[in-house]
């Protein structure tokens, strides 16, 4: 099943694919009181995490998330339990801009595998510093023995506190293949 695709230098075409995340364009976020998308999870064991706000930019769909703390910390912005085969490989594709920065600031997007009792079989990232314009990241691993589940994870980053750690992440997509396709 090849799927045609109007791209930016003339005709695509790439084989159908299913993003694995259900909820790539962050339906349901509001930034006061802040919500995580429908289906999205928070987690800040220190700090602050925002979501300043959500929606489209250049057509791509986006959420600016925002981690602050006075020492070094991390926020996450999180979709868990979605189903995976050992053994098979998945590629987590995600563009990532930087809005607010400060030297040391990461962000990071990450594939975290888990077996059936929950506990983590292998977890992989892609780790990004200033990136001042939308660009697309990937991580590619193959879901280890025993993993049936995944959780994407976009991360905010601080590593000296004085300012808070800004990124819009843009249209998360996990494929199961080796390589991304095209935003779904």
């Amino acid at each position: 099943n090849n799927v045609a695709r109007d791209g930016a230098q003339g005709l695509l075409v790439e084989e159908a694919s299913t993003n694995l995340v259900p909820n790539p364009r962050f339906e349901g976020a509001v930034s006061s009181p802040r919500q995580a998308p429908t289906g999205w999870n928070i987690f800040t064991p220190a700090g602050t995490a925002n979501i300043i706000g959500s929606g489209y930019e250049g057509g791509w769909p986006y959420i600016e998330f925002q981690h602050s703390h006075s020492s070094a910390s991390t926020s996450i912005l999180f979709y868990s339990g979605i189903a995976v085969t050992a053994g098979q490989p998945y590629t987590l594709s995600c563009g990532i801009r930087s809005i607010g920065y400060t030297s040391g600031d990461e962000f990071k997007i990450l594939i975290s595998f888990k077996d059936s009792g929950g506990s983590t079989t292998g977890d992989f990232q892609h780790v990004v510093t200033n990136v001042e314009d939308h660009k697309r990241f990937l991580v590619t691993a193959t879901a280890p023995a025993n993993s049936v589940t995944a959780t994407v994870e976009l991360r905010a980053e601080t590593t000296n506190g004085s300012f808070p750690a800004t990124a819009r992440f843009y249209a998360p997509q996990l494929e199961k293949k080796a390589y991304p396709t095209s935003p779904i």
